[in-house]
């Protein structure tokens, strides 16, 4: 009971000790609101900036094949750089799982052992 009272005190949104405010201090009219400091609004505009920098990448989210064809040929590849040859394989579907019997139903009936000679 006293380790949980000591490590309630000391909580990481709260600089310091908590203060004494009555009843709950997260919500109501008597909540305790933590300071705006000036790293905080630093921290704010920097991370709108960094949305607003995401945002206008993503606004224009890829290139077309004619523009990315003129860009080839202006630094002289055919291909670009991230293509895979073995990547744009066609690739051949595997034999599937078949028993002796599927087997044995294509060998000719009626052909003998004898006849083979």
């Amino acid at each position: 009971m006293r380790l949980t009272s000591i490590l309630l005190k000391f909580r990481p949104e709260w600089h310091g000790k908590i203060p004494k405010f009555p009843g709950n201090i997260s919500s109501g009219k008597s909540r305790y609101v933590p300071a705006v400091r000036r790293g905080d609004r630093m921290r704010l505009l920097w991370e709108l900036s960094e949305t607003e920098k995401i945002m206008h990448i993503l606004s224009r989210p890829y290139i077309t094949k004619e523009q990315e064809s003129l860009y080839l040929q202006s630094v002289g590849k055919t291909k670009p750089d991230y293509y895979d040859d073995f990547l744009w394989q066609r690739t051949k579907k595997p034999i599937g799982h078949r028993y002796a019997y599927y087997h044995l139903i294509s060998i000719d009936k009626g052909s003998n052992f004898e006849d083979e000679d």
